[in-house]
């Protein structure tokens, strides 16, 4: 189990920066989400993460209809990670991946591009994380990196779908 781990926060990572791309077929899942209701769409700019009591999150942002801090009106309980391999500790990574950390909601594995879940994928109780978030971990004995591979998005989207729902 320790050398699997390894192998996902460090070889596996440097494996995959070679095999990195992105394109129409990443965002149209969300545009159809999006169509379906299945995914709320906010125009706007984090600012914040807020722990509410029930172990639930709510976030603030910059509208930017409004040009004004607002709160979430729903609870989150997955975060989905887009920046890349970006290191988590890089002083140009995104105010949220610096407020998890800060607020200690999310402890970055030893990979410095994922974060620590338990065998549910989460951080903590209800905080879930999901895509590159996940690199460094072993699941199900399964060491996990380049989360941008489709095989490894649909294992995992699989498994967390069943623990969302």
């Amino acid at each position: 189990p320790d050398e699997k781990e390894i192998f996902a926060c460090e070889y596996g990572n440097k494996i995959g920066r070679r095999q990195r791309c992105a394109g129409i077929h990443y965002t149209d899942v969300i545009f159809e989400s999006s169509k379906n209701e299945k995914l709320d769409v906010l125009a706007g700019r984090f600012q914040d993460l807020i722990m509410q009591k029930d172990n639930a999150f709510k976030f603030t942002y910059l509208d930017t209809k409004t040009s004004k801090v607002a709160i979430s009106e729903k609870a989150i309980h997955l975060i989905i990670n887009c920046t890349g391999s970006i290191n988590l500790d890089h002083e140009n990574a995104p105010t949220l991946i610096k407020k998890l950390i800060n607020k200690k909601y999310c402890v970055p594995n030893s990979s410095k591009i994922g974060f620590k879940v338990n065998r549910d994928f989460e951080t903590q109780k209800s905080l879930y994380i999901a895509g590159p978030l996940l690199a460094g971990n072993v699941i199900e004995e399964n060491p996990v990196w380049h989360l941008e591979h489709c095989g490894r998005i649909i294992w995992t989207s699989k498994k967390i779908g069943k623990l969302l729902i």
